[in-house]
């Protein structure tokens, strides 16, 4: 009867696997959240795994030169993911889906020249987006317009013909007009730009 007993309960136990913190980073917490900080530690590539509790996240000063689309996963407690002064020149469409609940992501100073408007998949509550310092020359309609949430928009685009659309919908939501800057017009201001700069433009 015992045996059974001890059986069943093995049986019924759930095993709980916590992720440990990666290698070359060092996390530490406190009461339910772990700070994972992985700043100037030579990585190529994001860890493959990550404490499951992780509040923040610094992968600050890599060599990280790609950030695929399974990246971020079961990270739903995550909430400011520093990507800073790395080389990544692309964002995979699926690369924070799994991050529903993070506010700030930083991406400047990186190698990223175009802003597509799935690269931001899941992120229903991004409040601040950086992404100076990238040189973008092109910013897809439509990509920052469902971010109910987003207060904070900075970017450095190369203003010609290919960002009209998003200087109209700049323009019509009247917001970030401190925080996007042409970086071929001497850091001018994208929404300081009069209708007129686009008047060779055709199609627009």
């Amino acid at each position: 009867m015992l045996y059974v007993t001890t059986l069943l309960l093995n049986c019924c136990i759930q095993v709980i696997r916590v992720a440990p913190c990666p290698e070359k980073c060092t996390c530490s917490s406190n009461t339910n959240q772990t700070h994972v900080t992985c700043k100037g530690r030579g990585l190529t590539e994001v860890p493959l795994e990550f404490p499951n509790n992780t509040y923040s996240m610094t992968l600050y000063e890599n060599g990280i030169t790609n950030i695929g689309a399974n990246a971020f996963q079961n990270l739903s407690s995550l909430r400011n993911l520093d990507l800073n002064r790395n080389s990544i020149p692309v964002i995979e469409n699926t690369t924070f889906v799994s991050l529903p609940n993070l506010s700030m992501l930083k991406l400047s100073y990186n190698r990223i020249n175009e802003v597509k408007k799935d690269y931001f998949n899941g992120l229903a509550n991004i409040q601040e987006i950086w992404m100076d310092e990238n040189k973008l020359t092109f910013v897809e309609e439509g990509t920052f317009m469902n971010m109910n949430n987003l207060t904070v928009l900075s970017l450095d685009v190369h203003c010609d013909c290919s960002i009209y659309l998003f200087w109209n919908w700049l323009k019509l939501v009247g917001k970030y007009e401190s925080t996007i800057q042409c970086f071929n017009i001497d850091g001018a201001l994208l929404t300081s730009l009069p209708s007129c700069f686009f008047d060779k433009c055709n199609g627009k």
